[in-house]
């Protein structure tokens, strides 16, 4: 009887646990992935006035955690933060430049199996019809599980050792 109760309990145990664990992580995974989007939003605004109020000299002196590109009407890239220019391809047909160009913002999401991140992108179109895009890294919700596995893992075993002190009680009180 000991045993069928541990081994019932054990299996609600983590079932509810994993369960949990899922549906958390799911949960926060969209919330900072919103915030992030309107981080970058927000700062891209804040190149775009630093840019049309000082000119391109403004982004010599921007520091940021973010990567910044600024490309022309053409989708020539004229400035990256990151990365050199003359190395670039064109960036006309990238979905967060041509909703920008259009609509005067954009926002895109693209996944890198290699890196196995995400990236986020949130553009603004300046008053002369170039474009400023900011870019973000986000790790995928496998690379955060990978991160949290040891704290599972204990949590884990603290519901085996608590079902096993648990279950002959339970068994004597049935």
């Amino acid at each position: 009887m000991t045993g069928k109760i541990f081994r019932n309990s054990m299996l609600v145990g983590i079932s509810v646990f994993l369960c949990s664990v899922v549906l958390f992580l799911g949960m926060l995974y969209d919330y900072f992935n919103h915030q992030m989007m309107k981080q970058l939003e927000n700062e891209s605004w804040l190149v775009v006035q630093g840019m049309e109020r000082l000119g391109a000299s403004y982004l010599e002196g921007v520091h940021s955690n973010n990567r910044i590109t600024w490309i022309d009407e053409d989708g020539q890239v004229l400035f990256d933060n990151a990365a050199d220019v003359s190395t670039m391809e064109n960036h006309a047909e990238r979905e967060e430049v041509l909703q920008a160009m259009e609509d005067g913002s954009g926002s895109a999401e693209r996944y890198s199996n290699t890196l196995a991140q995400k990236t986020l992108y949130a553009a603004k179109r300046l008053g002369d019809g170039s474009v400023i895009r900011l870019a973000s890294a986000q790790s995928t919700v496998f690379s955060l599980l990978i991160t949290i596995i040891e704290p599972v893992m204990c949590i884990l075993l603290a519901a085996l050792l608590l079902s096993l002190l648990l279950a002959p009680r339970l068994s004597k009180q049935l």
